[in-house]
This record gives structure tokens, sequence and C-alpha cells, in this order.
């Protein structure tokens, strides 16, 4: 790797039918903001790289972690869960999800983006506070540092 930027390869231990991958930075090696982006997901492993905030040329080494489960309903121990891969159609426009598990209560929805557009970094975010029955979610752009969009960022460092 020569920026930390490049896309990197995962293979899974073992193959996993429709697998459902999301991940995330485990640690802070540095000051800037980071993410896991990933895209190409198989069944035998899928491609990863870091984001910032696009205006960067580099960034400091990263361990991340990642959580694999085949497509549909499941459990681990006493945990039910409900893996989901939405259509490309999830735009900046919020997007149902329905949950077919029968969640007695509301669950918690994590998520991620596998798939790759454009060097715009973005991630996905919940519309409004999830049901037992479905999420909406959408992707939100980093506007921060884009030449498109007017910016509306502000930082603040804490002592």
């Amino acid at each position: 790797m020569t920026t930390g930027f490049d896309w990197v390869h995962i293979p899974f231990l073992n193959p996993i039918e429709s697998p459902v991958v999301i991940s995330q930075i485990q640690t802070h090696t540095g000051a800037d903001w980071v993410k896991t982006r990933h895209q190409s997901v198989t069944g035998t492993g899928f491609d990863i790289k870091m984001e910032e905030d696009g205006m960067d040329s580099g960034h400091n080494t990263e361990i991340f972690g990642f959580l694999a489960l085949p497509a549909g309903l499941g459990s681990t121990g006493f945990l039910k869960y409900e893996a989901i891969a939405t259509p490309t159609a999830v735009t900046h426009e919020p997007y149902q999800v329905d949950f077919t598990a029968g969640f007695e209560t509301v669950p918690s929805v994590f998520g991620g983006m596998a798939t790759y557009f454009g060097t715009d970094p973005s991630h996905t975010r919940l519309f409004r506070p999830a049901t037992a029955d479905s999420a909406m979610v959408y992707v939100e752009e980093e506007t921060c540092t884009d030449a498109e969009v007017k910016p509306r960022c502000f930082f603040v460092q804490f002592s």
C-alpha cells in the first residue's frame, strides 16, 4: 500500500453463501478521522479501504474489524439477527428496509456500504429510529470539503 487508501482484498476463512458484511476501524493512530468502505463482496471475500474527508492523500496504518454473515435470518447463541443486503437503489433518499424476523422489540441496526460509485466519501445513516418491523436508511455524503456543495461543517479541538 502506498497511501493507506488502496483497496485490499480480504478472503473469508470459509466460504459464506450470500454474505452481508459490515466493517469498522478498530484503532486510532492519527489525528484524522477515517472510516472503512468496502465493495466486491462475494462468497469468498471482499475488498476494503480506508476513507477520509476527500482532501487527504494518505493515512497512518489502522486495524479494522468486520462481521460477515449469510443473508437472511439466523442466531448466534441467544442473539437473533437478520442480515439484509439492500439493492443499489439506496441513495440520498430514504429507503425502507423491511424486517421479516418478527422482532419482539426494536432491534439494533448496524450497516455499511458494500458498493463504491465515485470518489466522494459517504456513509449509511438511519433516516429515523427503527421499529420492530423496519428501518429507513439513506446514503449521506461527506460535505465538509466538497467543491460541489457549500461546506457546512465546523471543527472543535478539545483539550
